[in-house]
């Protein structure tokens, strides 16, 4: 994927985060586990928090965010992994999906990354990816236990 400029590429980013929001509120609607839905509830907030980072670096360009430019459908690609959440997943299998789904966000972050030229954007770029990683670590963790 080429883009043609910096602010292309965190515009991407930012609708990258808006659909692993909604990823893990939908994963929180289809758990019955308390714990989980709280996990994939503090995982959402944490994917809207990146999507504020992720802004703030395209207001740094002197740009101005307006909702309605973003692209908030999660259509499927390479980078994110879509699927219908079917209603009898159990724990493990909501787990499972979750991190995958954080592999995937690495490997975007990863491929951003190899693209970017700005070493302050690639900065920015490398704290998102290693947060995707730490989101994935939360869930083997919990996937860990579930197996004990």
């Amino acid at each position: 994927m080429k883009f043609k400029s910096v602010e292309e590429l965190l515009r991407f980013a930012i609708n990258k985060e808006i659909a692993s929001a909604q990823f893990y509120y939908d994963l929180a609607a289809t758990t019955k586990n308390e714990i989980v839905k709280d996990v994939f509830l503090e995982m959402a907030a944490e994917e809207v928090n990146h999507k504020r980072q992720l802004e703030l670096e395209v207001m740094k360009l002197g740009k101005v965010i307006v909702e309605e430019e973003l692209d908030n459908s999660r259509q499927p690609d390479d980078f994110f992994l879509e699927s219908d959440l079917d209603k009898t997943f159990g724990f493990a299998e909501t787990l499972q999906l979750g991190i995958q789904k954080e592999q995937a966000a690495f490997g975007m972050y990863m491929d951003l990354y190899a693209i970017t030229q700005d070493d302050e954007q690639r900065m920015v770029i490398m704290e998102m990816a290693e947060e995707e990683v730490r989101h994935k670590v939360i869930l083997e963790s919990q996937y860990n236990e579930l197996l004990k």
